[in-house]
């Protein structure tokens, strides 16, 4: 059974795949795109590009929510994907 379904939402795969770039990293992204692509309908040549924008746009996110809570792990950890993700 289900025991959170406070995030369950249809929504653009994109998303999904942005958090595993943010927390897990390229490598994981890439064996989750590819299973990703198999299950689609359709072909989305644009599937990647937005998951590294929402990769991004997460990682900031956490990152406010660090700096404004108080909470140094959001901070750390949003940062250190920053580097990865904007190449720094």
């Amino acid at each position: 059974g289900v025991i959170d379904w406070a995030d369950a939402a249809v929504t653009d795969p994109a998303k999904d795949l942005g958090l595993i770039l943010r927390d897990l990293g390229e490598e994981a992204l890439a064996v989750a795109h590819a299973r990703c692509v198999a299950a689609l309908p359709a072909a989305d040549p644009g599937l990647l590009a937005r998951a590294v924008f929402y990769a991004r746009c997460l990682a900031l996110e956490d990152l406010a929510h660090g700096l404004a809570g108080g909470d140094e792990r959001y901070s750390r950890n949003a940062s250190a994907a920053l580097d990865d993700l904007l190449g720094t």
